[in-house]
């Protein structure tokens, strides 16, 4: 069961993380990364843009850990209950 109460704690956690980046702009994160938030440096825009990039990645990767966790979570279930 520890396991199991492990697994639905990395759940809520992975799940949080996705609302996070999926809410936040480039912008923000490149803001929440960096103390420099001047628009107005050269690179700015291409660091935003590399963000973004990684953002989606990241959700990516997120959302399989979501998936393959939660179908742990309904072996378990489905065993419990059986």
């Amino acid at each position: 069961m520890d396991k199991y109460a492990e697994i639905q704690q990395r759940v809520r956690k992975v799940r949080g993380v996705v609302r996070t980046y999926e809410t936040a702009s480039a912008d923000s994160l490149l803001d929440v990364s960096s103390s420099v938030k001047d628009s107005t440096m050269p690179y700015y825009h291409e660091i935003a843009a590399e963000i973004e990039r990684h953002r989606e990645v990241v959700l990516e990767i997120l959302r399989k850990q979501l998936k393959a966790d939660q179908a742990r979570l309904s072996i378990v279930e489905k065993i419990l209950t059986e």
